[in-house]
């Protein structure tokens, strides 16, 4: 390869990108403010803050402890921290390829807004993919957002959406200066400690979060049942890596995300653990460590499907006696169990020969607490604006004739040196590295009485959620059974007949120079009236209308609907809609339900394709053209990512064209 071209460069970048750690471009980050109607100075903040600390760490891990964090250790953990000459308390959510782990954090974070110990404090959540200090909960909720968000943009939004108290409020911009500037963090503290443009989120936006984050709540209890997001499965390991993971079970999240960080870039070590004294293991790990852990394959690591994919460091006459076991037709469970066990140690390997030329993985001596009140805590102060003459006094003056107590300072974690990826176990190993943690845990023998017995297929979890086709299937069956409950309607019938009319007369109709013309009368007019229009969501339709247009006729032979359904894909006054002349006949009236159900058994008469029929088939050409049209308007409502366009338009026109 030649110097200087451009492929070399390429794989530099791509070799660089990948040592440095996922987690670390992945994060949340969640910040705890104080605040309070007295002034208070730094001594009185410090004290509170340390304090603070520790029981939010508390209730933070008893909301969590259950749930399986992708980067392993103790998970998000809370830390003090100086930005602006502002004290708070820090968090990082490591999340890497979790997603779940970020929702995880923020659902247990609303819970514990309202605790006692949070009263006087305010809680902002941010991505660091998305900028520093972006609120990550107006992201998930933008559809439904005040007009003002809009008009600020997202810059703008800075700093004005936090966490009180359980409740996501925000701080609204209503003069000139604040909507033509970002606001500052000091200023966005000011307006929450006085209450001044504060707003609640507006219902429907909550809406959204709550259904957002309903999955991701009830992670205190250890029943396995409930828990969705953890996946069961047996794993051949050597004795003494299955006691470690039986010692620090999260080691084995840490063990995977090392995997998949280092797979790429080295060839497997086995030279820091011995693949020998293979004993049978079922481990608890979440649903995407396994995937990864399952799926993983690069030129180093081949895929586990393939006949010869153990690498040459890990053979021997052992592991060739349980690879023969483990395909044993009878017991299908254990058929991976070799090849996981030998991934999870490599994994560890690869933490344990990682080399500290980073400073994320820089490795020092434990701390004495001399060091930490005189070093750090000191120049936390200074930071503040301090000169740390209170922590040296106290320190001078000892624990019996010091003012302050300093214990709770010598335990309070800090942001700078101990919320690091090299030391993820602030909380249960506190200033231990995990390379020790490892070594340390390895050297212990297990006890005499210590048996690992072969995992039933009764405890372990089957695969079949990792199987795309068997996804689509469940989405369809949940889609199907929810609309096969409800009676059917003449009335709504006729309504559909007339609905499928106008959209046929609609897509006809030839345009001029200013398009089609409208069925409305005015539409630069004021906006309708809720309780007189159409709350209908393209999406949803469009996605629900082509789903059954594609079933066999035997799949929605019986489709009714119920008023669930109604309440799900249309608005709470949709329900009974008028044509807006108060002297027609009242039963005249549109009911949503039978208009849905009249919808199904239009569909139910022919099995539609997607695209249009060849011609020598037997499917009308007509219904075929029609599926066809509707797979387009799908597309153009894909591409147009929820923003006005002329699929909203068509679907507006449909209820009042003639």
């Amino acid at each position: 390869m030649e110097s200087g071209s451009l492929l070399q460069e390429a794989l530099s970048a791509v070799q660089k990108t990948r040592e440095e750690s996922h987690n670390l471009t992945n994060k949340l980050v969640i910040d705890v403010y104080l605040i309070s109607k007295d002034e208070l100075d730094r001594l009185q903040t410090f004290q509170r803050l340390v304090s603070i600390c520790g029981r939010i760490n508390s209730a933070f891990s008893a909301k969590t402890r259950h749930y399986p964090w992708f980067s392993g250790g103790d998970g998000p953990a809370f830390a003090f921290r100086v930005e602006e000459k502002i004290p708070h308390l820090r968090a990082y959510c490591w999340y890497g390829s979790c997603i779940a782990d970020e929702w995880t954090a923020v659902a247990a974070m609303k819970d514990i807004s309202s605790d006692e110990c949070l009263q006087n404090c305010v809680i902002e959540m941010w991505d660091s993919d998305d900028g520093e200090g972006i609120p990550l909960l107006l992201i998930e909720c933008a559809m439904a957002l005040p007009r003002w968000v809009d008009e600020l943009g997202p810059a703008a939004c800075q700093h004005r959406c936090w966490l009180v108290k359980g409740e996501i409020l925000l701080i609204r911009a209503n003069t000139m200066e604040s909507i033509q500037s970002t606001l500052s963090l000091r200023q966005a503290l000011q307006f929450l400690g006085e209450s001044k443009c504060v707003e609640k989120l507006p219902s429907k936006a909550l809406h959204l979060i709550k259904k957002r984050l309903a999955p991701y709540l009830g992670f205190s209890s250890g029943n396995t049942n409930k828990n969705k997001e953890i996946h069961r499965t047996a794993v051949l390991l050597p004795r003494k890596v299955a006691y470690l993971l039986q010692n620090v079970p999260s080691l084995c999240h840490c063990a995977v995300a090392s995997f998949e960080q280092n797979s790429f870039l080295q060839k497997p070590q086995g030279n820091q653990i011995e693949f020998d004294d293979l004993v049978w293991t079922t481990q608890r790990m979440g649903k995407t460590s396994y995937a990864i852990l399952r799926n993983l394959a690069s030129k180093f690591w081949p895929s586990l499907e393939e006949n010869d994919c153990i690498p040459s460091v890990y053979k021997s006459v052992e592991v060739n006696r349980l690879k023969r076991m483990c395909k044993v037709e009878s017991t299908p469970h254990l058929k991976h169990a070799l090849q996981l066990g030998i991934r999870i140690t490599a994994g560890l390997e690869y933490i344990m020969s990682r080399s500290p030329k980073h400073r994320k993985n820089e490795i020092r001596p434990a701390l004495d607490a001399e060091e930490l009140i005189l070093k750090y805590w000191t120049s936390l102060d200074i930071a503040c604006g301090g000169d740390g003459a209170w922590l040296r006094n106290a320190w001078v003056a000892g624990p019996n004739q010091s003012p302050v107590d300093l214990n709770h300072f010598i335990t309070c974690p800090i942001e700078s040196i101990d919320l690091t990826p090299a030391y993820c176990f602030p909380n249960s190993h506190r200033q231990k590295d995990i390379k020790s943690i490892i070594k340390e845990n390895l050297q212990k023998k297990p006890r005499k009485d210590e048996r690992f017995i072969v995992p039933s297929s009764n405890d372990v979890d089957n695969e079949s959620w990792m199987q795309i086709d068997c996804v689509e299937e469940k989405h369809n069956d949940a889609m199907l059974s929810k609309l096969g409950r409800a009676s059917t309607s003449e009335n709504g019938e006729e309504q559909v007949e007339e609905l499928l009319d106008n959209f046929k007369t609609f897509v006809e109709d030839e345009s001029g120079f200013e398009g089609i013309a409208s069925g409305r009368e005015d539409l630069s007019a004021a906006a309708p009236n809720d309780d007189d229009s159409l709350d209908l969501d393209p999406q949803l339709f469009l996605n629900l209308l082509h789903k059954v247009m594609k079933s066999t006729p035997e799949e929605i032979q019986n489709l009714t609907t119920t008023e669930d359904d109604v309440e799900l894909y249309f608005g709470k006054d949709d329900s009974s809609l008028e044509n807006g002349n108060e002297q027609e006949d009242v039963e005249k009236d549109i009911n949503m339900a039978a208009v849905m159900e009249a919808m199904d058994l239009e569909l139910n008469r022919e099995k539609i394709a997607k695209d249009i029929v060849d011609k020598d088939s037997d499917c009308d050409e007509q219904v075929a053209e029609d599926a066809g049209v509707i797979s387009n308007l799908l597309e153009s409502l894909e591409a147009s990512n929820g923003a006005p366009g002329p699929v909203r338009n068509i679907l507006g026109e449909l209820k009042s064209s003639k």
